[in-house]
């Protein structure tokens, strides 16, 4: 995915010791220990301002040893639409320390906005997006049986749709999830491959 040395950011709305349980934590704790062991400069871009209990003591430990660093959402603006301001306060992170690597979350397209300029040749020329396909929100609602209460979870889905249409590549830990998204007409990177979830750091 990236040469060696390189500067990674990983954008995503849980890790391990900032949010209890959920596969997207798991995936992206894992996935920057080995980017780490494998000589990358990463840090986790958290979805979230800095809590005030700060990060477990145990996963603090684990992100310090491997060399990672945890960031936070503090700084955001007031958007319209309000579903947009996690979005630009992304732009804004990335911008204060430019990757040459970011992977983001395909759930609630974090990173949609950041990779729109990018394609407009507005902002972040340098910079390669990947998008890690774990489940985008129609596929939660689809296979969890809920039925769309409300507006944001179209206008997510629209985030989520330009992210991975727009990305350099687009991964994901299952084949099934990817032809599930092609079969509902989703449009995906010219570049997309399934790579197993990393279990342990080395």
């Amino acid at each position: 995915m990236a040469s060696a040395g390189q500067r990674i950011t990983l954008v995503a709305g849980e890790a391990l010791g900032l949010f209890q349980g959920g596969g997207i934590g798991t995936a992206t704790t894992f996935l920057s220990f080995a980017l780490a062991h494998a000589g990358h400069e990463v840090e986790i871009l958290y979805l979230g301002s800095s809590p005030e209990e700060g990060i477990a003591p145990y996963w603090a430990g684990l992100y310090e040893r491997h060399g990672v660093r945890v960031r936070f959402l503090d700084e955001r603006e007031r958007v319209r639409p309000p579903d947009m301001e996690t979005g630009r306060a992304v732009v804004l992170a990335l911008r204060k320390r430019r990757p040459d690597v970011v992977v983001a979350q395909d759930w609630q397209g974090p990173a949609a906005q950041a990779i729109r300029l990018r394609r407009l040749g507005l902002d972040f020329q340098e910079t390669r997006f990947v998008v890690y396909c774990h489940g985008s929100t129609a596929w939660l609602t689809e296979t969890s049986g809920k039925v769309r209460q409300s507006a944001t979870p179209a206008a997510l889905e629209l985030a989520e749709r330009a992210s991975l249409a727009l990305a350099d590549i687009v991964v994901s830990p299952s084949a099934f999830m990817l032809d599930w998204l092609r079969a509902r007409g989703w449009q995906l990177a010219e570049r997309a491959t399934v790579i197993a979830y990393f279990t342990r750091s080395g």
